[in-house]
């Protein structure tokens, strides 16, 4: 049971259970560095600087913002997941206490 507990501690500090589990394989628009998002088709390094200067987005206001096109959101929406960063603070702050405990 003791090494159970340490492996779930260890999968919460590094954050690889949640963010590898609940969202396989997406870049978080709101989290994500500059050559992550510059790796989705259509976005370079130009575009990627406007959605870091941009943060944090809800769903659709990448097309909103007129930052990304109709057309290039839809091309990437399935790579992408648009987590707020008040969930983010929210999600650390929770592993943070689980881990002290």
């Amino acid at each position: 049971m003791r090494t159970a507990s340490l492996f779930v501690a260890l999968c919460i500090l590094t954050g690889s259970a949640f963010s590898q589990k609940i969202i396989p394989s997406r870049i978080n628009i709101n989290a994500a560095s500059k050559e992550q998002l510059a790796s989705l088709e259509g976005i370079d390094f130009e575009i990627a600087d406007k959605i870091i200067a941009g943060r944090p987005y809800t769903a659709d206001e990448l097309v909103e913002r007129k930052i990304l096109t109709k057309p290039a959101y839809d091309k990437i929406k399935s790579k992408v997941a648009i987590v707020p960063s008040k969930e983010i603070q929210i999600i650390s702050s929770s592993k943070a206490r689980k881990i002290a405990e």
